[in-house]
């Protein structure tokens, strides 16, 4: 039978590994200690290390009853098999007062043995009777001395791919998380991801069985799972070298059809560590944790059994993906995706539904049809699908064909079954979670009838029309110049490589994706137009537009300023979008960022630190509590703030994974993202006007005042944010430093943190140069969160209350236009 499509061990080795992976990356991979440091550096979650041992001296001189948990781990640093990876439990035992041994006779060789053994081990061996305990392997128990004589054979290098000297590793054992329990009963299962130029090819969940003895790597008798990479789902079984793919065995059907937890963020890491190491043909192994998942190991060579598992001819996919040039990081997922067929469910996914819309209940029988409005709802605290006793009598008269027309989002449910529920009023239909978690949930009523919140004083009713076209292209605009997107830098995971690799001592030269000139001046012609097109109504309320479209300008020449470089021009809109520095401000800035000790006794007060998973927990919960559903919580890698909004086509909180919350810092976040931006964003979508949902002009500074106000709110009595007097102290400081030394200056600043993070720092106020070595420019967005909490606090000494700023993205100056 011949297996086209099939990449076999030869054509691996000479096509890509020989050609795709240099011997420097090979190396690296090859040192697990190394590898582990690199990537560590570069935000990859890994075990913790609890010690690694170099020597015989070293290896009876470690007290393993002195580490963080009794379970750990050991593995040689240089070990090609997983069954040299030991897991291990300490038994604490106490020594007996006296011991008499009797020692029976000893043969010839065992007498030579012993004289080996003092000239050679005595010295070590001498060192080591002060610890006690036995370790526990497998069934296996040992005392501590046949454990380190066990040990002796990964220092010989008896397990080293080299078979030179070799070094222990010594780390935690990883505990699987809740969404990956069910796979590691008999021992921890992992994921393997294979991916070749930035793109995840191919994956699988290697889990343990009772006949492998706890490894999962054993496909004779372990137990495999083939992923599909589009949709993250199980699709096929290899169990005893049989594959199933069609039904799953009884006592593994369960499986099938599971998708697989943190698909997304585990493809992404694939080809970030892919990236980093420079090996083009890579396999990783990940277990997830509740903190993440994390990664076990890289392999520049590995075993091509999950074409196999998975269903995946590599021969096809790499050719097909070889001469890929991929700059944008975003899409390596993307087209790892797009390279396998999506399932129905999967093309669903790119379909909207709202949390109450219009749609049509169509009963045919034979050529007649019947046609009936309904509403149609959302409710994802039901499991099924509910409609009105008097829509479910239609239906259950006969075996009519019926189906749901939602004809504003082109869908159409034919399938879907039906429970009555005579609580509901006629005409109405409930979509649980089971249907509708097929598809996007954008959190709007459709059904709500539109609320008219403009002053009917503020708009001229014939001019009601042409206001409403003039939202519309204001909106377009708006997009088209927005700043984060354009001053995102392309290359930034190589730059940020050679960052970490050159210890913060490098100024990046980043690559930028520049509107082409023309555009720009075509865009300020739009502007014009539409400017000449406002001074000639009468309406108030268009007053509201010309000061957005004043601002747009403004950031029309600042991407323009940017990408010409031109500093000078660069500087002075920057100051006109954001402002100057407040000398007075500022002073108080630095002296309280530089008080580190009043700062200190204060942190206590926050509460515990957060794993991940609690974070992610804690914000589901928060908007269950609010009853804003259908908004996703998304984990970034690259975002430059810890916890953001996306609102887009679909809603989302996208959280970094390098953020670090305690309990009450996460509470005010979320008064800030949610309480604030969120909610206005809402309200404005009901006014079904494009520029009360989004912004109007020059509206950052209340936006970020009010959003501050609520968090603080939600702080402690005793509690002062320090982060406010920071971001305006280090935003000033850093316009008199290359991006090196703004390093060194970030790191006096913040002397706990990474240089991942620093360099997303200086990013945050270096965004739009390309060559970092100039201190020329800045840019200021950071400095206005510190302005507005001041603003904030004039208003309302001035007897105003914030109640009515949560209704829209409006500055207060034009609230007068609003009922």
């Amino acid at each position: 039978m011949l297996n086209f499509g099939i990449l076999g061990n030869n054509a691996r080795n000479l096509l890509y590994i020989k050609k795709f992976n240099d011997k420097k990356g090979i190396r690296l991979a090859n040192n697990k200690l190394q590898t582990k440091d690199f990537l560590v550096e570069r935000g990859i979650p890994f075990a913790k290390t609890y010690g690694v041992i170099s020597d015989r001296k070293e290896l009876y001189e470690f007290d393993f009853s002195y580490l963080p948990k009794k379970n750990f781990v050991v593995k040689p640093n240089q070990w090609s098999k997983w069954q040299w990876v030991y897991i291990v439990k300490y038994i604490a035992e106490e020594l007996p007062e006296w011991n008499i041994e009797i020692v029976p006779p000893k043969n010839r060789f065992q007498r030579l043995w012993d004289q080996i053994r003092k000239i050679f081990f005595q010295e070590f061996e001498d060192k080591h009777n002060h610890h006690h305990g036995k370790y526990q392997i497998g069934d296996e128990l040992l005392t501590d001395q046949e454990f380190r004589r066990r040990l002796l054979d990964i220092l010989d290098g008896k397990h080293s791919m080299t078979l030179g000297w070799d070094k222990i590793i010594v780390e935690e054992k990883l505990i699987p998380g809740e969404l990956f329990k069910e796979f590691c009963e008999f021992g921890l299962a992992d994921i393997r991801v294979i991916a070749f130029n930035l793109v995840p090819v191919a994956t699988m969940i290697r889990v343990p069985t009772k006949d492998s003895g706890g490894k999962a790597n054993l496909a004779q008798w372990g137990l495999w799972f083939g992923i599909e990479v589009g949709s993250g789902k199980i699709t096929s079984l290899l169990w005893k070298n049989k594959i199933y793919k069609f039904k799953f065995p009884k006592r593994f059907a369960h499986f099938q059809n599971r998708k697989l937890p943190y698909r997304n963020d585990i493809l992404f890491l694939s080809s970030k560590v892919q990236y980093f190491v420079n090996l083009w043909y890579l396999a990783l192994d990940r277990v997830i944790t509740n903190e993440w998942p994390k990664l076990l190991e890289i392999n520049a060579r590995a075993g091509l059994e999950v074409q196999k598992v998975s269903d995946t001819r590599l021969k096809n996919v790499l050719h097909k993906i070889a001469d890929l040039k991929i700059v944008d990081p975003e899409k390596w997922v993307e087209i790892a995706k797009s390279l396998f067929t999506p399932e129905k469910s999967d093309l669903l996914r790119n379909k909207l539904l709202y949390l109450s819309q219009y749609a049509k209940f169509i009963i045919k029988e034979k050529e007649e049809e019947e046609k009936i409005d309904i509403i149609v709802e959302v409710d994802l605290n039901k499991s099924g699908n509910y409609m009105s006793q008097n829509l479910f009598d239609k239906i259950k008269e006969n075996k009519r064909e019926r189906y749901l027309d939602l004809y504003e989002n082109e869908i159409t449910l034919k399938k879907a079954k039906f429970s009555s529920m005579e609580s509901l009023v006629e005409n109405k239909v409930i979509l649980g979670n089971k249907t509708a978690s097929n598809y996007l949930i954008k959190p709007v009523h459709k059904t709500l009838a539109k609320i008219e919140v403009i002053n009917p004083q503020s708009i001229d009713p014939s001019e009601t029309t042409e206001l409403h076209t003039i939202d519309q292209k204001v909106d377009k605009l708006a997009k088209r110049l927005n700043l984060s997107a354009r001053l995102r830098p392309l290359n930034y995971f190589g730059e940020l490589d050679k960052f970490i690799t050159l210890h913060g001592k490098y100024n990046p030269i980043f690559k930028y994706k520049w509107p082409e000139e023309q555009k720009l001046l075509q865009t300020r012609e739009e502007i014009a137009k539409l400017t000449a097109q406002l001074h000639i109504l009468k309406s108030p309320f268009a007053q509201i537009f010309l000061k957005k479209l004043e601002e747009l300008e403004l950031r029309r020449n600042l991407i323009l300023a940017y990408s010409q470089q031109d500093f000078d021009t660069i500087s002075l809109y920057n100051k006109k979008l954001f402002g100057e520095f407040d000398d007075g401000l500022l002073k108080i800035a630095k002296s309280k960022v530089l008080d580190r000790q009043e700062f200190g006794i204060k942190k206590g007060v926050l509460g515990k630190s957060l794993k991940l998973s609690e974070i992610e927990k804690i914000i589901e919960k928060y908007l269950i509590e609010k009853k804003i559903y259908g908004v996703d919580i998304v984990f970034s890698y690259d975002t430059l703030s810890r916890i953001s909004l996306i609102m887009g086509k679909q809603i989302k909180i996208s959280i970094s994974k390098s953020a670090v919350f305690k309990e009450e810092s996460l509470r005010a976040t979320l008064a800030h993202e949610v309480d604030t931006h969120l909610v206005r964003y809402l309200n404005g979508i009901k006014s079904w006007r494009k520029i009360l949902q989004s912004w109007s002009g020059f509206y950052g500074f209340d936006e970020e005042w009010l959003a501050i106000w609520n968090s603080n709110t939600v702080l402690p009595d005793d509690y002062e944010k320090i982060s406010l007097y920071k971001k305006y102290v280090v935003t000033h400081e850093l316009q008199k430093f290359s991006f090196s030394k703004a390093a060194e200056y970030i790191r006096f600043i913040y002397p706990e943190r990474s240089l991942e993070w620093i360099f997303k720092t200086i990013i945050r106020s270096k965004r739009g140069i390309i060559h970092t070595e100039n201190i020329w420019s800045w840019y200021l967005k950071d400095k206005i969160y510190l302005d507005g909490f001041t603003k904030i606090d004039q208003w309302i000494q001035a007897g105003n209350t914030p109640e009515k700023m949560y209704k829209w993205k409006m500055k207060i100056e034009d609230l007068i236009y609003i009922i």
